[in-house]
Order: C-alpha cells, then sequence, then structure tokens
C-alpha cells in the first residue's frame, strides 16, 4: 500500500556537529563570541584530529537557555 504525503513535509535530519564556523551562522555570532562561548563552556565541542566541532545540541540548548529568560 502506498501512503500518500498528508502535506507536511519530512523534517531534515539535523547535523550532530558542524563546524565553528557554522555554528557562528546557525545562531547568528561571530567568531569572537563563539570562541568565547566555548571557552566559557556554554558551548561544548569535540575534537576530530586536528579539527574542532560543536556539538549541534550544545547549541540547541544555547537557544533554549536564552529564551526561557
Amino acid at each position: 500500500m502506498i501512503e500518500l504525503n498528508s502535506g507536511a513535509a519530512p523534517e531534515a535530519p539535523r547535523p550532530l556537529a558542524v563546524t565553528v564556523k557554522a555554528a557562528c551562522k546557525f545562531i547568528g555570532v561571530g567568531r569572537t563570541t563563539m570562541w568565547g562561548l566555548i571557552k566559557s563552556g556554554r558551548v561544548e565541542t569535540a575534537r576530530i584530529g586536528r579539527r574542532r566541532v560543536v556539538l549541534f545540541a550544545s547549541l540547541e540548548a544555547l537557544l533554549a537557555q536564552g529564551s526561557a529568560s
């Protein structure tokens, strides 16, 4: 049986981690602010080889905190 789409577009999978540059674009801050958030521990990162990536869930949590206050 073929199921017809009910008009809702399927949700795109969200990334687990993004580059620091992409994280800046996602939340609309500059690199200096992003690195400040990383150094303060408000945004979590992981190292993969020599590259540092920002955990996407950490960005969502940061924004959720901001909207709650």
